[in-house]
């Protein structure tokens, strides 16, 4: 007999566990190992002593059944799987057939001589859900492992989510007989036979009804060794906070273990796996032990099809803990979880994901009047309100700070730092005491950041405050007298022809201001100035006239054609007419170039006219401005900024300026002149070489990069 459970010096409860599990230690089921119903969905009738045998419910007579929930909870309860105070006080001697549904399979292993059930598990049938229902469905009955790991928990794999309920399936129970006196043949074989059978039911006749299986496993020991065993490609998530009610029957398996949810698709299960376990099974005695321990080496490396493309989310596998975490602490990670899903920040998160993102938040106290971040300070960690109101910010005129919006329960602030970094925008003062949950920057990063759902909004919000608090100060500035676009365009006209200015607004708004963002610009005009005396000489009237320049090459460095300038009321000067190739120097392989030149065009000039030069191209399209692309993203065989020998231009005070050394060595015909490092070429992006000049307003004239010779 099995050692007894705890009594607690209580004889009446030892009594009681005693006769529980001498009753299921007698219990004998030969007439399903013997002679199995027709209607089985499997048999194996005695290979070497063990039988198995695969019945729904409804096959099943109810003395069979009650049998069979008496060998479960006895088995629990030998393994202190249950809880023993809830089988005590219940009275139980066995699991209550509710428990069941009609459709439920029970596949069962035996003695094929005695009749005593050697191992057992149930294939459990699905929820009843309306046509159409899948695991993605939120308002649906759960299978009972997602009661346990939350709604959502298989949400990110491929194919599961989508599947109709009806098909799937979830594994359950799975415990062989803990009561007999040794470890023999039998109780070796039992397990495997069992699988065998599960596994050859739902690859063979049982496809059609259960597609994929759920299973709840403890990772590395029992199940989970066993799927390995039979090459079962399986789906593990770790990122999981799992509950069961303190009271609750299966209580003692989710504290001291740590659990976790799988999945696999039965059309991964390998027949050719099954067949050699089973030439091993087929041999007698010692001889298919030692066949069935020599196959244990075999290491299978297939992915299950359920694997994401690229993996799975951070969140999903992210190390949580489980043993040591009390159920109160976890149901209220739970709790905190729901609460998220109500934030516009995480609402589209599972019900699974939002308690795993729980765990990584920290709940921090504010008093009133608190300031909570400050503008300027640097900082990259986002807040979330749980209780207490906030305000934004930011100073007027006199530099005394204005409010500008009021933050209530369940809104956030932080999100521009947290997706850009640098100094915070404004200031957020605490109007009352407040509960606040900051989720750091490091934890974003690694477990958020590649969710799209989570990301998009953040982004959105982050730009919708950029505008708000643009539109704000705004507001609190004194108003500044703006020169009407046709008096604009008047001025200009002085130096420059009526082609190369738009004052129309459909035609600024149709080629300039479109953009992949939420942004908007207001821009009174565009110049499109193609020689460097009228560069110059719109430097000098904007100087004069204190009208906002904001210069671009092509507005097209990375393919992404965005134009708008930083702020309103600024002319946007469009360089793409000066597109001329003014030198290329075979000898010393440098072109010199105006910053409306694009790769498609000095490629055709070098393959028509160079041939033994080529361009350093990158990954961005035909069109984009060699310039722009060089000093701001570019990225060649070597990064592009690497490629600058020199910049000529002119300064936003109208001053024309030369670095990089290579003007004063054009036709020396040294070699050495032409070199980057005898050039005293910039390495890095200094201001003076920033693709734009967003602050300062002034054009590129001319650039050279350093081309290197075909090999």
């Amino acid at each position: 007999m099995s050692e007894l459970p705890a009594s607690d010096g209580d004889p009446r409860r030892a009594a009681f566990f005693r006769g529980l599990l001498e009753k299921s230690a007698a219990l004998r089921l030969p007439e399903l190992f013997e002679t199995p119903p027709q209607d089985a969905l499997y048999q194996l009738r005695d290979r070497h002593g063990v039988s198995v045998v695969a019945l729904r419910t409804s096959e099943l007579s109810r003395e069979q059944l009650l049998r069979i929930m008496t060998y479960r909870l006895a088995q629990y309860v030998v393994l202190d799987y249950v809880n023993l105070d809830v089988v005590y006080a219940a009275g139980l001697d066995h699991e209550s057939p509710d428990n069941v549904a009609p459709d439920d399979v029970h596949v069962l292993a035996g003695s094929s001589e005695m009749g005593e059930i050697l191992c057992y598990m149930v294939i459990k049938a699905p929820p009843a859900a309306p046509p159409g229902t899948t695991l993605r469905t939120r308002e649906r009955p759960l299978f009972p492992i997602e009661e346990i790991f939350g709604w959502g928990v298989f949400n990110r794999l491929r194919i599961l989510p989508d599947l109709p309920l009806e098909r799937v399936r979830e594994l359950e129970r799975f415990v062989k007989n803990q009561q007999r006196e040794a470890i023999d043949e039998l109780s070796s074989r039992a397990p495997i036979e069992l699988c065998i059978g599960v596994f050859r039911l739902l690859s063979g006749r049982f496809l059609s009804e259960a597609e994929a299986c759920l299973a709840d496993v403890e990772e590395g020991i029992k199940a989970k060794r066993m799927l390995d065993f039979l090459h079962v490609p399986t789906v593990i998530l770790h990122g999981v906070v799992p509950y069961v009610p303190p009271h609750s029957y299966p209580l003692p398996s989710y504290e001291r273990q740590a659990r976790y949810p799988t999945a696999f698709l039965s059309s991964d299960i390998s027949g050719p796996r099954l067949d050699d376990i089973e030439k091993a099974l087929a041999k007698p005695g010692k001889q298919g032990l030692a066949a069935l321990f020599q196959l244990r080496g075999e290491t299978h490396t297939a992915p299950s099809s359920l694997e994401p493309e690229g993996g799975g989310a951070a969140l999903t596998d992210a190390p949580l803990p489980q043993q040591g975490v009390a159920m109160e602490a976890r149901r209220e990670l739970r709790d905190l979880g729901e609460w998220l899903r109500t934030t516009d920040a995480f609402k589209s998160l599972s019900s699974a994901e939002a308690a795993a993102l729980a765990t990584l938040l920290e709940r921090r106290a504010a008093r009133a009047g608190e300031v909570l971040i400050r503008r300027g300070d640097f900082g990259d960690d986002l807040y979330l309100i749980e209780s207490g109101r906030a305000e934004v910010r930011t100073p007027d005129a006199e530099g005394r700070a204005r409010a500008v919006a009021v933050l209530e329960p369940r809104s956030h602030f932080g999100e521009i730092a947290l997706l850009g970094g640098g100094a915070r925008t404004a200031d957020v003062v605490a109007l009352e005491p407040m509960t606040l949950l900051r989720l750091s920057h490091e934890a974003y990063s690694r477990y958020l950041a590649e969710m799209a759902e989570v990301e998009q909004p953040l982004a959105r919000s982050a730009l919708a405050s950029l505008a708000a608090l643009e539109r704000s100060r705004k507001i609190l500035q004194p108003a500044r007298a703006t020169v009407p676009a046709t008096e604009l365009a008047r001025r200009f006209r002085e130096i420059l022809p009526a082609e190369a200015i738009i004052d129309d607004p459909r035609v600024i708004e149709r080629s300039y201001l479109r953009n992949v963002t939420a942004l908007s610009r207001r821009v009174p005009l565009v110049l499109r100035p193609c020689r460097e005396e009228e560069v110059a000489g719109i430097v000098a009237l904007a100087n004069a006239e204190k009208i906002p320049l904001y210069p671009f090459s092509t507005g097209k460095n990375w393919g992404l054609g965005s134009r708008l300038p930083v702020v309103d009321g600024c002319v946007l000067v469009d360089l793409s007419r000066m597109d001329r190739i003014v030198q290329v120097d075979e000898a010393f392989a440098y072109a010199i170039l105006e910053p409306g030149v694009a790769q498609a065009q000095l490629a055709e000039h070098l393959e028509q006219h160079h041939p033994t030069l080529t361009l350093n191209l990158t990954g961005s399209f035909a069109y984009t401005s060699i310039v722009g692309n060089v000093l701001e993203r570019g990225d060649g065989a070597q990064a592009r900024v690497d490629d600058l020998l020199g910049v000529r231009g002119i300064l936003g005070d109208g001053t024309p300026f030369e670095v990089g050394g290579l003007w004063r060595n054009v036709g020396r015909g040294d070699p050495e002149s032409a070199r980057r490092a005898s050039l005293g070429a910039l390495s890095g992006r200094g201001a003076a070489l920033s693709h734009d000049a967003k602050s300062s307003g002034f054009p590129r004239l001319e650039k050279v990069l350093d081309h290197r010779r075909a090999r």
